[in-house]
């Protein structure tokens, strides 16, 4: 059995719609006016990409891009300090051990007061 591969998708809202790149693929892009029609377009140019980087013989990178976000608020810039949390084990650790939590929006912020 092959084994899978997985490689990053950057997509980006632009003016007229979305755009998208792989940062471990350079060159390889998509763009287009709705989000759903750029991911697709996208799994498609590299599935293209790496299949031309076979047939000319050159290498496969391989994948090395991870994404993290970093969740902001004003209540977190407030406090002065703020992680980023990644998983919801961790936003509960952080709640239990006495940081404050904002749940004013969608973004789940998490500050550490007076460290």
């Amino acid at each position: 059995m092959a084994e899978m591969s997985r490689y990053l998708i950057i997509i980006e809202e632009t003016a007229t719609g979305y755009s998208a790149y792989s940062p471990d693929l350079p060159g390889c892009i998509a763009a287009g006016k709705a989000r759903d029609s750029v991911e697709r377009e996208m799994h498609d140019a590299i599935e293209f990409h790496l299949d031309g980087l076979r047939r000319a013989g050159e290498p496969i990178p391989a994948p090395r891009s991870q994404a993290s976000y970093c969740e902001w608020s004003e209540r977190a810039e407030r406090h002065g300090r703020w992680v980023g949390i990644t998983t919801w084990a961790e936003c509960l650790a952080v709640e239990r051990s006495g940081r404050c939590r904002d749940t004013s929006s969608r973004l789940i912020s998490i500050c550490s007061r007076g460290r």
